[in-house]
């Protein structure tokens, strides 16, 4: 997923990249194997919520225990609040993240994750940076 500005984003736009930006470094140490989805997914809302901001949901997943649903979050009503990572799983992560009460404008960026026992290995590397400048 790629997100293309014309000027290096300002205001309310940098803030939400700013944030992604943590949630990016935050996540190849967060997507082990045994971790709770929703214990994870929650972890990332309380960060986005201390922010300012809200999200719908934390991304989605392939593997054994995780299939390609919509999204999962840490909502106790939901399927996902019963999955646990194991490794070798691939965990797509892409929070919205969204001033509160509005659906836009949003931050919104989609990485994927090789789940590990110790940690993640980050599989999307060719978009390394937030917000990534390239001169016009």
């Amino acid at each position: 997923m790629r997100t293309f500005c014309w000027e290096e984003p300002k205001g309310d736009y940098k803030r939400k990249w700013d944030l992604w930006k943590t949630l990016r470094e935050m996540a190849p140490k967060e997507f082990r194997a045994g971790r709770a989805v929703a214990e994870l997914a929650q972890k990332v809302e309380d960060l986005v919520g201390q922010a300012g901001y809200e999200c719908d949901y934390m991304g989605h997943g392939i593997g054994v225990s995780i299939y390609d649903a919509p999204a999962f979050n840490a909502r106790p009503d939901r399927e996902s609040a019963q999955w646990v990572l194991k490794a070798n799983e691939v965990v797509v992560f892409h929070p919205m993240i969204k001033t509160k009460g509005l659906k836009g404008p949003l931050a919104w960026v989609a990485d994927m994750y090789l789940v590990g026992e110790k940690e993640a290995k980050w599989m999307t590397p060719c978009f390394p940076g937030l917000p990534e400048i390239i001169p016009g």
